[in-house]
């Protein structure tokens, strides 16, 4: 039977800014997703959950469907222009049909 998994993501941190950091200075992560199952995986996408995400810009997966061909994808995070001093976290949550 195939199975539908991908490769662990471990824990991001980013680079702390000071308040009032200038437009577009912030970090951008680049967190990539790979297959490690036997099924495709289709429809892949990534969505927050921590209640947070407004204080993040996030973009979809390059690709959306994972298979032997294409064993994997990136999506990037960063924080958002102008937010107060303070710490942030959230959870990002990689998503596809059967997974």
């Amino acid at each position: 039977a195939p199975t539908y998994t991908i490769d662990a993501i471990s824990n991001q941190t980013m680079t702390s800014e000071t308040e009032g950091y200038a437009s577009g200075s912030q970090e951008t992560k680049t967190i990539t997703v790979t297959r490690t199952g036997t099924g495709d995986l289709s429809h892949l996408g990534v969505t927050f959950d921590g209640g947070a995400g407004s204080n993040f810009e996030i973009t979809q997966t390059v690709t959306t469907t994972l298979n032997t061909g294409v064993p994997a994808t990136t999506f990037t995070v960063k924080a958002k222009d102008g937010l107060a001093a303070g710490t942030y976290t959230e959870t990002a949550t990689v998503s596809a049909d059967n997974m």
